[in-house]
């Protein structure tokens, strides 16, 4: 079986487009996933992770704070696919790429749409930073998933995707 992860081309902008659609229904129209990705693939950073040419999966990077820092967006596994480690070989993928570019961090926000967390039990009107310390994953939030890659949550925007709907903002520094 022939894997492999490479930056994405212009012929990749399709099937990303339809990977992104499928995770994020409720975020992406078709047209919406195709004007994302072009929009990535042509100015940013994007890697996908080609098994018997098809594309399983991909990564971007878009530039902010004058290039010291990437936001890590978005990342997407085709769901035949996950559990696999293909998420993980894309993040260290994508933190070679920037690290090779000079780049000193990589941030994420990870939506708690679906009240998977326990940031979004009830409104976050107390301590903050008690709230992130006693953090709850009740129905498999990728938080997780970014802090076994390193990364940590170094804040919370409440509300911003509705009542008691937080986005969970996490950094990672990079090893250059």
């Amino acid at each position: 079986m022939i894997k492999v992860i490479r930056k994405a081309t212009l012929n990749d902008i399709q099937s990303c487009a339809k990977l992104l659609e499928i995770a994020f229904p409720h975020a992406y129209t078709v047209d919406e996933a195709m004007t994302e990705i072009e929009e990535l693939v042509n100015n940013q950073v994007v890697l996908v992770y080609d098994l018997e040419n098809t594309v399983v999966g991909f990564i971007g990077a878009i530039e902010q704070y004058k290039g010291f820092t990437y936001e890590l967006h978005p990342l997407v596994v085709d769901k035949a696919y996950q559990y696999q480690g293909i998420g993980k070989q894309l993040v260290d993928a994508l933190e070679q790429s920037l690290v090779s570019r000079g780049i000193y961090n990589v941030y994420l926000g990870t939506d708690d749409e679906f009240f998977q967390t326990s940031l979004s039990d009830k409104p976050i009107d107390g301590d903050l930073f008690e709230s992130i310390k006693t953090i709850k994953n009740y129905r498999k939030h990728p938080y997780e998933f970014y802090l076994k890659q390193g990364f940590k949550i170094v804040g919370v925007i409440p509300d911003a995707n509705g009542e008691c709907k937080p986005d969970i903002i996490m950094a990672k520094k990079l090893k250059r």
